[in-house]
Formats: C-alpha cells, structure tokens, sequence
C-alpha cells in the first residue's frame, strides 16, 4: 500500500459513526471529553489574507504574546489524560510563530494524541520540520496557491513569502521520505471568480510538489473578514459559468490515484457540502449539538465552545488559567454557553465558515431515529 493511500484512509469515511463512546455518552447526557480540541496558542498573524475570517474577531481579543509555552504544553497533557483524541493547532493567529509549538508536539507524542497543525507554511522551514513532522499527524497549509502573483495578492505579504513557502513544501516531503514519516501534507485552496479557472493548473502544480491531499472551495466573505465588498464567486456572479466549474472540477478530480486526492466543497456548484449551519433566518434549537464533540481553546486561555464566540468571554466556559480542563468543560458556565448556542440565532453571519455542519447533521438525524432505521437489510 502506498504512503497517500495508507494516510488517506479514513479522510473521506462519515466520521461521526466511529465516536461510538462518545455518541453512548451524548446520547444518554453523560460526560464525555471532546473528541478534537482545538488550540490557538498565538493571536498575531504574519500575513494579512483578504478574506480572513478571524481579522473581525481577533481584534476583539487583547494583543499578547499568546500562552506561556508552560501553559501551551500543559494544555496538551491536560488533552491527553482526559482522553481527548485529537488537537489541531490553529486558531486567530499563525501558530508557528509560537516558539512552543515544538514541546507540543513532543508532548502529545507522549500523550498519544494526533496532532496537526494548520499553518501558511512561511515559517517551516527544514530545521522546524525536521523537529515537527514525525510528531505531526498532518500539516496543513492554508490557501496554498502554488502562483505568485495571486498568493502575495490574496495573502497580502511579501513575495518572499511565496517563494519561502514553496522551498518549505519541497523540503518537507523530502524529509517526509527520508525518514519514511506517515506525516500528511494538506493543501487548502480558496478560489475566487479571479483564481476559479485556473483550478486544474493550481490542483496539477501542487500534485507535483508533493502534496497529498487538497480541499477546494470559494473563499468566503464575511463581515469578519479584511475585504469589505462580497467575493466575486457567487450564484449571481457565476451564473453561465457553472459547466465550467464542474468540467474544471471533473478534470482535477482524473488527477486522484492513491498517492494523491482531492475533495470539493463549491457552495455553487452541484456537489453542496453537506450543511446544517445555522443562520439567523433559519435558525432551528439544538442543531449544534456538534459542540460537545469539540472545543477550542483561546490564546488569552479562554475555552470556547466554538468559533462563534471568539472574542467573547461572557460565553467561555472557563479559563486554563484559573481551572483544569476537564473542570472547565464540565462546568456550569460551559452548560449555559451550551444552551445559549443552541437557543439563541446567530446575529449576523458568524457561523458561515463553521466546520462542523456534517456533525450536526449527524447527530440530528441520531436524535430522529425513525422504523426504517430498524432494517439492516
């Protein structure tokens, strides 16, 4: 069996249905710790993206230095003994530029915990990535637009940054095979009505750097995000080019083999993610439940219950600071966070990029479980 092949397997399998102790546990209300925790250990970015989501929200959090790399690898053995599966290191600022994120990693190994870390990729180069990757579940690098003009347009950062960026991708994979590691290399590309053509070539160049997966989708606007005007990639705006987007999408999808995939998520197009993220026009209660299989944790030790509440301490259910983890996520102010997500509408649009839409669908269809599901034949 191939590397990719081995790697991948899973990636695409409806995930929810083998968090079997968990589900028991949601199901009959009792305690369970989260299956993935995400981490932000840093609130300061070095690029700028245009259509960053976290740009609104993070100004709401005080500019510091982040956790203490004490706290950053506490954290993670606190994930560890309360039995989370997985951390993911991402959040409102460029991870790497946390100098823990080494000890990190070290201390999940320790744990047995899979760690990944979602990153632009500017600032691992070969000697972080030599420390980081036979830790490291996957690295995933964001909006990797493997052309230089567009990346340092959408980025807003130097073109040194493409150019430090593609080395990074090069080096990573060859010491990915010396080392005969089973580190991921993950590559997300948010297209916009500029870039969309292009999306074969983009998917063709990152196959051959190397890259083992990609995620495509439109980049999305937000009222969060640095550009002020609607993306371009719209139903309106693309109306006549949808058969070119799927022909596009057909072509990059012939470039699959078992070192090598690619998934798809075009809000436009006839492949519509699966999706239960509320709105505030559609707005149903406790179709979030998704929520108490993931948590975050803020950079100021806020824990949060998802990316809505970013920002906002009234609905942390508590601080790494002041009270162990486990505590936290059992307390009382996590029930009323939890209540208060799954009864109140979003204001605006804050819940557009939320992740966990295949989650709650999940959990949803659980909780109406109707005679056909009886029949196993």
């Amino acid at each position: 069996m191939s590397f990719s092949k081995s790697n991948m397997r899973g990636f695409s399998d409806p995930r929810t249905i083998f968090q079997i102790d968990r589900l028991y546990a949601w199901k009959h209300g009792e305690f369970f710790p989260p299956a993935t925790i995400e981490i932000s250990p840093i609130n300061v970015c070095n690029q700028k993206c245009r259509y960053c989501y976290i740009h609104g929200r993070s100004q709401k959090i005080k500019k510091d230095k982040g956790l203490s790399a004490e706290m950053f690898v506490d954290i993670v053995r606190q994930c560890g003994e309360i039995g989370v599966s997985a951390i993911i290191i991402q959040g409102t600022g460029e991870p790497l530029l946390h100098p823990g994120v080494p000890a990190a990693f070290a201390e999940a190994q320790r744990q047995g915990v899979y760690m990944s870390v979602t990153t632009n990729g500017v600032l691992l180069d070969r000697n972080l990535a030599e420390e980081i990757l036979p830790k490291a579940f996957a690295v995933r690098l964001s909006n990797v637009i493997p052309e230089k003009g567009p990346y340092t347009y959408i980025h807003d950062c130097p073109e040194s940054h493409f150019d430090k960026l593609m080395q990074n991708i090069q080096d990573a994979v060859k010491i990915r095979k010396d080392k005969n590691l089973k580190t991921g290399i993950w590559g997300t590309l948010y297209l916009d009505g500029d870039t969309f053509e292009k999306l074969f070539i983009y998917v063709k160049t990152l196959k051959s750097l190397g890259i083992d997966y990609i995620t495509l989708s439109e980049a999305k606007w937000t009222s969060d995000t640095f550009v002020k005007e609607k993306l371009p990639m719209s139903k309106d705006t693309m109306k006549g080019k949808k058969k070119l987007l799927e022909e596009l999408v057909k072509q990059a999808y012939e470039l699959c083999d078992d070192d090598f995939k690619i998934k798809t998520r075009f809000s436009i197009d006839s492949m519509l993610y699966p999706s239960t993220v509320p709105t505030p026009e559609d707005f149903v209660p406790y179709q979030c439940e998704g929520v108490k299989f993931f948590a975050t944790v803020n950079s100021d030790g806020e824990v949060l219950p998802c990316w809505r509440f970013w920002g906002n301490k009234e609905y942390s259910y508590g601080n790494m600071h002041n009270n162990d983890l486990k505590t936290i996520l059992q307390s009382p102010k996590a029930e009323a966070a939890f209540k208060y997500l799954n009864t109140v509408p979003p204001e605006h649009d804050e819940c557009y990029v939320c992740g966990h839409g295949v989650l709650n669908e999940a959990l949803n269809k659980l909780k109406n479980i109707t005679p056909w599901h009886n029949f196993m034949n």
